[in-house]
Order: C-alpha cells, then sequence, then structure tokens
C-alpha cells in the first residue's frame, strides 16, 4: 500500500507539473485576447464601413503581437488575412493586399478567407500569395527567400535566394540603427530601399542602401530615432518603381521598439498604433476621421418656368427656348456632417446671381437655403453619389421678353419659395482631407404663396452644373 501510495503521489506531482508547464503564461494569454478583441472590433468597423478605424485596430492587432512574440501564430496569420481583406475590398490598395496575403500565407499556408468576405477577386489573390508564398520557402516575416544569414557572419552569395533580411525589432533613440539586407541571384532589383517612419510622421523616408556583391547596407539617421517607436521596411523594387519582394511593407511594417537615452524620450507606453497619433499605411488618420466638412462650388444653369415676369408682370410666352431662363451665376456655400464614409447632411446656400436684365430696379440676388443629403455608390466615400434637397428660397433667371423695347427687354422670371429636388454628382479626391466635387441638380420651385414681398412667384424647375471643393476638419 506504502508503494502505491507512493506512486499515486509520484503521477500526481507529475501531472500538476505538466499542466501548469503547459499553461500559458498570463501575459501571453492576455495578449491573445487583446489581439482577438482588436480583431472582432476591426471586423466591426469594416461591416460599418470605417475601413481606416478597422485598419487601425488591424495593425494594433499586430503590434501587440510583434510585441509578444506570436508573429508566427494562426491568429496573426488571420490578422493579416483580414488586413488583406480591408485593403483590397475597403481601401482599394491591391498591393498593400497582396503584401497582407504573403505575410498570412507564409504562417499558416492553408488559412481561408471567412465565406463572408469571400469574392472570386480576393480568392485569386490569396491562391496567387499562396504560391508565391510555397515557392519562397519563407515561414514568416513578409516576402523574400530562403533562411536569415546573420549580421555578423560572411556569407556565400551563391546560397543566397530572394531577399534575405534578419529583422531588428529594438533600438536605442537619438542613435543611427544601421540594417542590412541580402538579394539572391534569382531577383534582378533596380535598387534596395530601406523605407522607414518615425511616429507621428504621415509617410515613409527613404535611405539608400549601398552595394557590395549581395550584401546591401543602409542606416536610420539618428534624428528618425525618436520617441518609442518606428516602422520599417526592406524592398526591392523594380524599374518602374514597383515592390518586387519586401521585408515587410508599408500596410505592415517592421517595428522598432525605442530605448530613452539619457533623461528619457517622453514615450508613451500605450499602444502607438492606437490613440490620437494612429498612422497606417502611410496615411495619418490623426485618431478621427474628417466628420465636418466645409464646401463651396460655382454652378451655371437654367430654368424651365411657367408664369409671369417679376417686374413687368409680362406673361412669360413659351416658343422654341422661350420658357427656359438662363441663370448663368450661382455660388454655393456649404456646411455639412459626415455621417458615416457613404453619407453626408449638409447646410447648402444658393445664392443665384442673375446677369443680362435691363429693367430697372431688377433684384440682384435670388437667395435660397437648403438641407441637402448625399449617399455615395462607393465604400470609400468617393466617386459617383446621389441625394436629395429640400429648403427654401427664390431662384431668380433672366429672360427675354417677347415685345419690349431692345434695351428694356430682359427681365427676371422668380419661382419658389418651396424648394425639392435631387443631385448627383462625382467626388475625388485630392490630397487629405480635399476633394474636388463635380455635382448636377434638379430643383423644383413650388408656388406655396403667389408672392413674397414684390416678388411674383411661380412654378419652374431650375438645372445646374457645379464645380467646387470641400475640406474635411
Amino acid at each position: 500500500m506504502r508503494l502505491s501510495t507512493r506512486i499515486s503521489v509520484v503521477w500526481l506531482a507529475l501531472g500538476l507539473a505538466f499542466v501548469l508547464l503547459a499553461r500559458p503564461t498570463p501575459a501571453r494569454a492576455d495578449a491573445k485576447a487583446d489581439i482577438e478583441a482588436k480583431v472582432k472590433l476591426a471586423l466591426e468597423k469594416y461591416d460599418g464601413f470605417e475601413y481606416e478605424e478597422a485598419r487601425k485596430h488591424l495593425n494594433g492587432a499586430l503590434t501587440l503581437a510583434k510585441r509578444n512574440k506570436l508573429e508566427a501564430t494562426p491568429l496573426v496569420a488571420r490578422v493579416h488575412l483580414n488586413l488583406g481583406i480591408v485593403y483590397f475590398l475597403g481601401l482599394k490598395d491591391e498591393e498593400s493586399a497582396r503584401l497582407a496575403f504573403l505575410s498570412a500565407t507564409q504562417i499558416d499556408g492553408k488559412i481561408q478567407i471567412d465565406p463572408a468576405y469571400k469574392t472570386a477577386e480576393l480568392a485569386t489573390l490569396l491562391e496567387e500569395a499562396r504560391k508565391e508564398s510555397a515557392g519562397s520557402g519563407e515561414p514568416s516575416g513578409g516576402g523574400g527567400g530562403g533562411g536569415e544569414p546573420s549580421g555578423g557572419e560572411a556569407v556565400d552569395c551563391s546560397t543566397v535566394a530572394g531577399l534575405q533580411h534578419t529583422i531588428v525589432d529594438t533600438g536605442v533613440a537619438g542613435s543611427p540603427r544601421q540594417l542590412e539586407a541580402f538579394v539572391g541571384p534569382d531577383l534582378k532589383p533596380a535598387k534596395v530601399a530601406l523605407m522607414y517612419r518615425t511616429k507621428g510622421e504621415e509617410l515613409f523616408a527613404e535611405a539608400a542602401m549601398t552595394q557590395d556583391g549581395c550584401k546591401f547596407v543602409g542606416s536610420i539617421p539618428g534624428k528618425a530615432m525618436r520617441g518609442d517607436l518606428l516602422h520599417y521596411y526592406i524592398a526591392a523594387f523594380d524599374g518602374d518603381g514597383n515592390v518586387l519582394v519586401s521585408k515587410g511593407s508599408e500596410g505592415s511594417p517592421n517595428l522598432v521598439e525605442l530605448t530613452a537615452a539619457s533623461g528619457g524620450s517622453g514615450g508613451s507606453e500605450d499602444n502607438p498604433l492606437v490613440g490620437p497619433e494612429q498612422i497606417s499605411g502611410g496615411v495619418v488618420v490623426g485618431g478621427r476621421k474628417s466628420t465636418v466638412f466645409l464646401g463651396v462650388a460655382f454652378a451655371t444653369g437654367a430654368g424651365y418656368v411657367t408664369g409671369k415676369t417679376e417686374k413687368e408682370q409680362n406673361e412669360i410666352q413659351c416658343g422654341v427656348g422661350r420658357c427656359f431662363a438662363p441663370g448663368l451665376i450661382t455660388i454655393y456655400p456649404e456646411l455639412g456632417y459626415q455621417v458615416s464614409p457613404v453619407m453626408s447632411v449638409s447646410v447648402v446656400g444658393r445664392l443665384g446671381i442673375p446677369v443680362g436684365t435691363n429693367i430697372e430696379g431688377s433684384a440682384t440676388l435670388g437667395p435660397a437655403g437648403l438641407l441637402r443629403l448625399r449617399y455615395a455608390l462607393s465604400p470609400t466615400g468617393a466617386g459617383l453619389h446621389v441625394g436629395g434637397s429640400i429648403g427654401g428660397g427664390i431662384i431668380r433667371d433672366t429672360i427675354e421678353l417677347t415685345m419690349a423695347e431692345p434695351d428694356m427687354n430682359v427681365d427676371i422670371v422668380a419661382f419658389g419659395p418651396l424648394l425639392i429636388g435631387g443631385n448627383a454628382g462625382y467626388a475625388v479626391p485630392i490630397g487629405g482631407s480635399l476633394r474636388f466635387n463635380a455635382e448636377f441638380s434638379a430643383l423644383a420651385g413650388l408656388p406655396v404663396v403667389s408672392k413674397l414681398g414684390e416678388s411674383v412667384l411661380n412654378l419652374g424647375v431650375q438645372l445646374d452644373v457645379s464645380l467646387g471643393l470641400s475640406v474635411g476638419f
């Protein structure tokens, strides 16, 4: 019995030790939970068409993974895959999507797209990345091939394949950081460059890499090594500036954590990719999207009118072209709110300036105000959009009188005061939060009252074509 009891105790102790050793450390378990939470939040943002926010949370998940040495786990492969989906379907950036898929397949060669997000184009891109990853023979790290040479060893260039680089994840604030890479004979790049970005910077800067055989060496300058984090990647480019292969990418860069120089860096211990200085994929998003915008547009058009002229009270006689009254100059100031990436609501002024009238005492302005709703057909908010408007005011156009003296033959026709209409247009981002807008609008003026002051109001429809700019903040 005693021997049996001792054996039982030994087995119990061994079992307990196995459980304790096999159990993940609390830090790693917490990191995985945080990564999963960020991925869940990112997909919610994606489903709500908030693609920049989705990218922010996925890059935050990658930061956590790299800090906790989880880069080669299936969970992180899924993060890369989701980042590729956001790039391809949301942000329309196929190259960044390809690099994200490549990172995913290098970790998990059998990874598949969730059916909820799967499209034929995405499936094709993933299969291409899978083939490229299988051909490179590299387990992880963003493109390249073969094993990683150690920085301190002599390298036989005949054994190098693809782009090889040992990823660096630490540095000293204020001190230059030298990096090296090796390029095999299977690649024929026009150049190899070290791309880096300091926390808070908008774009990646380029550091030249000098070649010595198959070895390329470059340095991140000390002035860029500030704060608590730096992004970098190394890429081989063809003659047209396209990335052939890279270690890291603009969308998923390598992260260098900087230790403070004497006196401290004042850097935050928080996740640098989540917060007011969020930077991702070469774009500064400032921790929030632009939700308020100001715009101004200049328009020209004409109205199809009925009734009487404003000053001379002449009946409008419809002949060929007679019922169309030109409104050559109109200004549309606008203050709007971006409800979502695809929907906005704004208050729009309409200031029509009737030109060409030669009747003494004619009005010089047609003021109106509108509430306008727009809906973009693209999930990015750019491109085609449609909408509607409702408001009040007076639209004034000029019209030629049929029976009048030559020097008193152009009067004004006014319509309104209830204005209802629709609009369609095209928006083109031209940098930052600035965009160019072209729009066609149709406004019906309904005479719910026959006169407003001295103005005789008629039934009419105004057609305008406008060009303008808007800026978000």
